[in-house]
Order: C-alpha cells, then sequence, then structure tokens
C-alpha cells in the first residue's frame, strides 16, 4: 500500500468496485422488474418523516458537539454540519473534517491547536463509539439468536463472543491509560463525545427499524434486525465505496433467504438512497448560498470599519490632507 504500484492497484480497484458495483445493481434490479418496484415504492408518510430525521441526526449530534469544542451558536454550526455530512458521504471520506478546520480558522477566532485538537479528538470518540456499538450490537442478537444468520456464524459459541467484547474492553482501557497523550480535549468533553455519539447510533438504530415496519408491516422483528445487521456491518467498512448501493445489493440478494418481497425492498431502499442525494443537493445550494451572502456581508462589514477608521485619522499638519 506505501509503494506507487500498490496505491495504483488500490485506486483501480476502488474504480471497478464503484462502477461495478451500480452495474450489478441494475441487473438485479431489472430481475426484480421496474415496474414492480415502482408499484411498491413506500406510500407511507411516516417513511419519509423518519427518513428526515435519520438524515439530520448526524448534523445535529455534531452541531451539539462542537457546540462544546467551538462555543458555535446552533443555528450557526448545523448548515456547516450538514454540508460536512455531504463531502464526507458523497465525496471523500474526512473530506468533511478538511471542509470543517478551513471554515474554523477563516471564521472563529480558536488557535488552530485548538480547532485540530478538537476535531481529531471527536473522530477518534466517534470511530470507537461507532465500533463498539456494532460489535456490542451484533454479538448481544447472534447470542440471543435474534438475527437470521448462516449457519457457520449462527453456532459462534459464546468463548468467541466474550473474545470480541474483551478486545475492545481492552481497546478502551488502553484509550484511557493514555488519553493524555492521544487526545486534546478534556476527559468530561470525551465522555460528552461518546455520549451524543452512542445516543445517536441507539435512537438511529430503533428509527431504522420502525421506518423498514411501516413499508413491510407483516415482517417479523429477527428479519429487520437481520437487514439493520447487515447495513450497520457495510456501514463499518472504512474503504468501501458507495456502501449504500452495496446494502441495496446485499438486501435483495438476502430477500430470498428472509422470505421478504425483493420489490419492496428494492423499493423501499432505493427511495432513501435517491431522496437523501437530492437532500444533500440541495444542501449545498442553500449552504452554498448562505456562505456566499454571510462571506459578502462580512466584507463589507469590513470595508465600513476600515473606512471610518480613515475617516478619524488625524490630519496632516504639512500638507493638509488625511
Amino acid at each position: 500500500m506505501r509503494s506507487a504500484r500498490g496505491k495504483r492497484v488500490f485506486r483501480l480497484i476502488r474504480r471497478l468496485v464503484s462502477i461495478g458495483v451500480p452495474l450489478l445493481l441494475v441487473v438485479q434490479l431489472t430481475r426484480v422488474g421496474w415496474s414492480e418496484i415502482y408499484r411498491s415504492l413506500p406510500s407511507h408518510p411516516g417513511f419519509y418523516l423518519i427518513l428526515l430525521i435519520i438524515f439530520a441526526a448526524l448534523p445535529v449530534s455534531e452541531t451539539l458537539i462542537y457546540r462544546h469544542a467551538f462555543g458555535l451558536r446552533l443555528l450557526t454550526g448545523l448548515p456547516i454540519f450538514f454540508k460536512k455530512r455531504v463531502y464526507n458521504n458523497d465525496v471523500l471520506n474526512y473530506s468533511g473534517e478538511v471542509y470543517l478546520y478551513l471554515w474554523a480558522e477563516r471564521m472563529l477566532s480558536l488557535p488552530n491547536r485548538q480547532i485540530i485538537g478538537s476535531i481529531k479528538d471527536n473522530n477518534i470518540i466517534s470511530a470507537v463509539a461507532s465500533t463498539s456499538f456494532t460489535v456490542c450490537l451484533v454479538g448481544i442478537l447472534i447470542m440471543t439468536d435474534s438475527i437470521l444468520l448462516p449457519d457457520a456464524i449462527a453456532n459462534a459459541s459464546l468463548i468467541q463472543g466474550l473474545s470480541v467484547l474483551a478486545v475492545i474492553a481492552i481497546l478502551l482501557a488502553v484509550v484511557v491509560k493514555f488519553r493524555h497523550a492521544i487526545f486534546h480535549v478534556p476527559v468530561k468533553s470525551l465522555v460528552l463525545f461518546f455520549g451524543v455519539h452512542g445516543t445517536r447510533m441507539i435512537v438511529v438504530s430503533v428509527l431504522q427499524v420502525i421506518q423498514w415496519s411501516l413499508v413491510l408491516p407483516n415482517t417479523s422483528l429477527s428479519i429487520l434486525l437481520t437487514l439493520l445487521t447487515v447495513q450497520i456491518v457495510a456501514n463499518r467498512i472504512p474503504v468501501l465505496p458507495v456502501k449504500d448501493l452495496v446494502f441495496l445489493g446485499v438486501s435483495v440478494q438476502l430477500t430470498v433467504m428472509l422470505d421478504l418481497s425483493s420489490a419492496a425492498v428494492a423499493g423501499m431502499l432505493l427511495t432513501s438512497i435517491v431522496l437523501s442525494r437530492l437532500m444533500n443537493l440541495a444542501i449545498l445550494f442553500l449552504v452554498g448560498v448562505h456562505e456566499f451572502r454571510t462571506t459578502r456581508t462580512t466584507m463589507g462589514l469590513a470595508s465600513l470599519s476600515a473606512e471610518e477608521e480613515l475617516d478619524t485619522s488625524p490630519v496632516d499638519s504639512e500638507f493638509g490632507t488625511r
């Protein structure tokens, strides 16, 4: 991976996956039937309301976190973190963090060390919280037979599950032990970051199951939890591009095993993907207009301030000019 050839190969693989997944998905959906998918699109208004809440969950939670870290007002931070979400999801991983740093450096009167330290610490805590949540949730669901899995996974022993939890506990202990060398913000802030991220993931997971149950009303909870598990695991694969499309493709394949309507599942997930992309596009436009107006207003105020300072400067006694 460090060699030039390795980097080229890795980029080629990512591009092939980015192109191959949508093509494979088109083939899968064609087999299901586009007209059947169209007839199966969600009609329950609650589906779309929950979609909006899930879409806004991350920006709202990060606004609360950086309100504590940067002293941001809620209305000031929301547009920034909605745009940050778009960059991370649809442009490049962590490009949203770069955007946030450049915005904070330009707009906030804070030391660079504090800005970089807060962003870094929040990313580390977010990764720890999401990984811990994923492993614990999947482990609990497997041990309680709450999801439908192949026999090779379903027969995983209790010792194996406890071993994974032990590894997480050791990693958390290491983080706590060397927190002063790793983190910039104080422990109270780290606990707040972890609590906000953990609460968000629990709320979003519950809402996700409720949203799917509105479209698939006669589906058992174990099947819905199986879909949720697949989604969570797919989202935690760091180098996987187009994760939502991968989840859609895998879910369509799983419908046979789960005894679900392929058209209903495809219509439900495809609607979420398309609407999310449209909302991302709308956010880029609206926040861009907002930032342009804010920048122009700031420049105008700065220009007026400079003119006032010039007008109140002392008169030059020799030339009679200011």
